[in-house]
């Protein structure tokens, strides 16, 4: 999995966390009752159930279950929930489920030790039941704390600047490294080509980038981003529409009015406050420029992930794809530049 990928799961992760908080409330106020119980553990274990010790703690516990409205119920439920998160997260692509499973597993003691002690609410079950919420806390604690660490540190740092903005690209299939190599020039390639056209001069940076599969996140001009995501959608948009029965992909007409159709430049540059009035030949020779680099770009891509916008041609298309192993392509070749030139 990529590093994004990992931190998506992770955040599911917090998520049920944060969603257990009525659980967290249960474990937090039994455990209060710790210090009280090694006061009198060796009462508990010589059996003087009796001992006015032991029915005031006892009291105290069930005092506080009642008080805080952490009902028996209340906190199963809480306890169901947050197991079956866990186990949603357990089937996703994670390689290391051992702490997701030793995190399983004490819910479910801590459940039936609850239960025990529901039922027969004597000393030694609330030692019992105590010493569980004790355990249970200190591992969802620490796991917390991992997770939260990772999370902190994973995260690339952007830059500093106030006209700029971040793009993230997911590219869903495997590459080899000749294609990895073509599509993050096609990426540069586009970028370049609306600065040029916008009369922008910002670099694009490499924030993140892994391999496999792609997933590359830039840095750049927020107004040539904000182009550049638009006319990526666009482009992606037409071809992932356009997947037929019989398993292919019409191709984008060759004509600049075709493809001012589909990629709408003009009105994008438009939307950004650019003047277009004088800039018609400009215009189309991007869009062809852009077009191409679109082309590489998503060859043999049936998902790709903008920022947070999946964009995919669904899973049955998909299989066609497969069957047929058709490339998607973009309608643009060479000879388009020379008539746009």
């Amino acid at each position: 999995m990529l590093s994004f990928q990992i931190k998506e799961e992770i955040d599911r992760i917090l998520t049920a966390f944060e969603d257990a908080e009525l659980l967290f409330l249960g474990l937090k106020n039994i455990n209060s009752l710790n210090p009280e119980l090694r006061e009198i553990t060796d009462i508990i274990f010589f059996d003087d159930f009796m001992s006015p010790p032991i029915n005031e703690f006892r009291d105290k516990l069930t005092t506080v279950k009642d008080t805080i409205g952490v009902k028996p119920r209340s906190l199963f439920a809480a306890i169901e929930k947050f197991q079956s998160d866990i186990r949603q997260i357990k089937a996703s692509d994670l390689t290391d489920l051992s702490q997701l499973n030793e995190i399983d597993n004490a819910l479910e003691s801590f459940t039936h030790i609850y239960e025990s002690y529901i039922d027969n609410q004597n000393a030694k079950n609330a030692y019992v039941l105590v010493e569980e919420s004790k355990t249970l806390m200190s591992l969802l604690n620490g796991f917390k704390k991992g997770l939260c660490f990772y999370v902190a540190n994973v995260k690339a740092a952007t830059p500093e600047s106030e006209d700029g903005k971040e793009l993230s690209i997911y590219l869903s299939s495997t590459l080899s490294l000749a294609e990895f190599i073509l599509k993050l020039q096609s990426i540069e390639r586009i970028y370049k080509e609306l600065c040029m056209l916008t009369d922008i001069s910002s670099p694009i940076q490499i924030l993140k980038i892994e391999s496999g599969s792609l997933w590359i996140k830039v840095f750049g001009n927020s107004k040539v981003i904000d182009l550049m995501t638009g006319l990526v959608k666009s482009g992606v948009g037409f071809v992932y529409r356009n997947f037929t029965e019989e398993g292919k992909f019409s191709a984008i007409p060759k004509q600049i009015e075709a493809l001012e159709s589909i990629l709408e430049l003009r009105k994008k540059l438009s939307a950004e406050g650019i003047s277009v009035d004088e800039l018609d030949d400009h215009i189309n020779k991007s869009a062809v420029v852009v077009s191409k680099a679109l082309n590489t770009l998503i060859e043999g891509q049936p998902e790709i992930v903008i920022n947070d916008s999946k964009l995919s041609i669904g899973d049955e298309a998909q299989k066609k794809l497969i069957q047929s192993n058709t490339p998607l392509k973009l309608g643009v070749d060479d000879s388009d530049i020379n008539k746009s030139s």
